[in-house]
């Protein structure tokens, strides 16, 4: 393992994380409404991810922008306790329509990123 390599999973990661604990700090999760909070970090990340990823190719640049900043930045673990929050307050339908709409939009922001990246090369 290159240090370099693990220097930029940990700057990246550590940014990331950050990013989105501010973020979701101006907008928490309350149990009765749509997490917007959570889903608007994961799908930032989801839109750059396809957009910045068929621009890079070293192995030091998607280390430290996907492993480490927009890893940091999405939270899968997240979506899923919020999910058994709603879940635990009876919020069933939220617990669905939340977990389907953030899959969803997920692929849907990737693949449209990566369409943008491809239409704007240059």
């Amino acid at each position: 393992m290159q240090f370099a390599n693990l220097l930029a999973v940990l700057v990246g990661g550590a940014l990331g994380s950050l990013f989105r604990w501010l973020f979701i700090l101006k907008i928490p999760f309350v149990p009765h409404q749509f997490s917007w909070g959570t889903f608007l970090v994961n799908m930032a990340a989801c839109l750059l991810i396809g957009t910045i990823y068929p621009k890079i190719s070293s192995d030091f640049w998607r280390l430290l922008l996907f492993t480490g900043l927009l890893g940091g930045l999405s939270t899968f673990s997240g979506l899923v306790i919020e999910i058994i929050q709603y879940c635990e307050h009876q919020e069933y339908r939220l617990a669905v329509i939340y977990g389907l709409t953030s899959l969803i939009f997920g692929i849907l922001l990737a693949w449209l990123g990566q369409r943008f990246s491809v239409l704007f090369s240059y």
